[in-house]
């Protein structure tokens, strides 16, 4: 249970360690030698250069490539961040302490992810979990973006909106996915075999918003011209949610269903989340939208997905 609370528990964690040091004056050694006192690490067993290869580093992503504590931001070589300002704490940490899945850490942390962290560091910023709908908890509050993105004003996270199943525009009606939209709500992907991530994910992070034929990996926006820009809404670090986020927006006040409209479409059914279950891993957990039950399937069967970034 600890390991995926950690999105909303551990970050209040680093913030407390981080005043009672200061507090204190308690300065120690630097056992990871990271250049970040023992006192005020949260992450003391930190390893550079971490294990994300710079190949692989997208743009606007930030890892630790060489042998120094400041983190490399794509191909642009040196960014502005250092361990001191991430608390001692690398990418792939941080993807582990955010509960974004081990599969993250190959492409590094994404601006949003590493601004989130380094919020919670220096002010006590943390997401809050939302109510359940029903009257317990804080109520649940959305904003649409107008872009094809809504934000749930609770937690920070921007959601993707789904298209109806008969939409003409993203073509929803085809009888072959290959041939629609990837927002399209009738979309089913396995969990197995890399789908949701080689073409869903590809496409929402990969692909112009205006014309999801257009590869712009390489250039950007300006692969995209008007039919930009690159990525959905602009964003390019899209990502499946864990469980328990994914179970964050179901709104128990409700069925079939469970979700505030806000959300658009949205099929009273199973929808992947990234987190395996661990008694099979041959398993993954899902959310399904119709009894805002949480439930585990083989990763071979074929259920819906919505992504998810940001945060905090």
């Amino acid at each position: 249970m600890m390991k995926e609370q950690k999105p909303f528990m551990l970050l209040i964690v680093a913030v407390g360690m981080l005043t009672v040091a200061l507090a204190s004056g308690a300065w120690a050694l630097d056992s990871d030698n990271d250049g970040v006192e023992d006192a005020i690490d949260f992450c003391p067993d930190t390893v550079i250069p971490e294990d994300v290869p710079k190949i692989f580093l997208g743009f606007h992503r930030f890892a630790l490539t060489d042998d120094d504590t400041t983190f490399n931001r794509g191909k642009k070589g040196e960014s502005s961040i250092t361990l001191a300002d991430t608390a001692g704490c690398s990418c792939e940490q941080i993807i582990d302490i955010s509960g974004l899945g081990k599969f993250n850490r190959k492409f590094g942390c994404s601006k949003d992810v590493m601004r989130t962290f380094i919020a919670a560091v220096d002010g006590g910023v943390c997401a809050v979990f939302p109510g359940d709908g029903a009257g317990n908890g804080p109520e649940l509050s959305y904003t649409d973006n107008g872009d094809g993105t809504v934000t749930d004003n609770n937690t920070g996270y921007m959601w993707e909106v789904k298209l109806p199943a008969a939409d003409v525009g993203g073509n929803c009606a085809d009888g072959d996915q290959a041939n629609r939209s990837v927002h399209c709500v009738n979309n089913l992907y396995t969990w197995i075999g890399g789908s949701p991530y080689e073409v869903f994910l590809e496409t929402l992070n990969n692909k112009c918003d205006g014309d999801e034929s257009i590869d712009c990996t390489a250039g950007g926006d300006a692969d995209c011209g008007a039919d930009g820009p690159c990525g959905h809404a602009g964003f390019r670090d899209w990502e499946i949610p864990h469980v328990k986020l994914l179970q964050s927006i179901v709104d128990y006040s409700g069925s079939y269903p469970t979700i505030d409209p806000t959300f658009g479409p949205t099929a009273g059914s199973f929808y992947w989340s990234l987190t395996s279950y661990a008694f099979y891993p041959r398993g993954a957990w899902n959310v399904d939208f119709g009894n805002g039950s949480v439930n585990f399937g083989h990763k071979s069967d074929l259920l819906r997905v919505r992504a998810v970034r940001g945060g905090g």
